[in-house]
């Protein structure tokens, strides 16, 4: 049985609405896409500048020893010395974890990818079937 004009036209309008729904979480997915990448990019530049730092220190051997004569000595470079290694420990282990946040945020950037698709292929049925409608 045919539906009638006004039943295809109060369809049209649904699915008009639906589309605007998926565009707008399409958008809404892109630009969160576009933050974290952006995120993920200055992360990802602070840990090679910490790479870098870190290799300078693992090379300067007067670094390690911070106790140098006639240049830095006394008492203050004895409690640098004491706590040096637990400082660069404690940067060891945030340059892990800044690592991890990392690969979480490549993860959740794939995991919109996958979102957007999903999305455009819903976006594509609502309009194919208004394309229906409109010409049936």
């Amino acid at each position: 049985m045919p539906i009638t004009a006004s039943e295809r036209s109060a369809r049209l309008s649904q699915l008009s609405r639906e589309a605007q729904e998926y565009r707008m979480l399409i958008r809404l997915a892109q630009e969160s896409k576009r933050k974290l990448k952006t995120a993920k990019t200055r992360l990802d530049n602070a840990i090679e500048d910490w790479g870098r730092a870190y290799k300078a220190y693992e090379n300067n051997t007067n670094l390690k020893e911070v106790v140098v004569a006639d240049v830095f000595e006394g008492v203050i470079a004895e409690k640098l010395r004491e706590e040096l290694p637990e400082t660069v420990q404690y940067m060891v282990t945030s340059d892990q974890k800044a690592a991890s946040v990392s690969a979480n945020t490549a993860l959740q950037i794939n995991n919109l990818d996958s979102y957007i698709l999903v999305l455009q292929t819903k976006l594509n049925a609502v309009l194919a079937q208004m394309a229906s409608l409109m010409s049936g």
